[in-house]
């Protein structure tokens, strides 16, 4: 993610609403909100583990986020997942994996 030019800003962020693994930012000031899954040697399954209820906490997590550190509530924001195979020991970098209607 680094050698992509992204900053690490945060690590196992924590609100009451729950956690976001990695928050960075790209150099154009877009927030970056990561999502880890491992598994062993089942990709599918990391995918799977992403759902619609996964997404929409992440997305109130974003929201948040914005609020407690006070960033404007228009600053640019993106939602990526990492899938950790700890199997071949790879990692797969998915930028804007998905997106979601701050108006929710």
């Amino acid at each position: 993610m680094i050698r992509q030019g992204l900053a690490i800003l945060q690590k196992n962020w924590h609100s009451i609403l729950g956690e976001v693994d990695i928050i960075a930012k790209t150099s154009n000031g877009c927030l970056v909100f990561v999502e880890v899954k491992s598994r062993w040697g089942d990709q599918e399954s990391a995918w799977d583990a992403v759902d619609a209820k996964k997404r929409e906490r992440q997305r109130r997590l974003a929201m948040a986020y914005l609020k407690v550190n006070k960033h404007p509530l228009e600053t640019p924001l993106r939602f990526d997942v990492v899938l950790v195979d700890l199997k071949t020991n790879t990692a797969d970098h998915y930028p804007a994996a998905y997106l979601f209607d701050r108006e929710l």
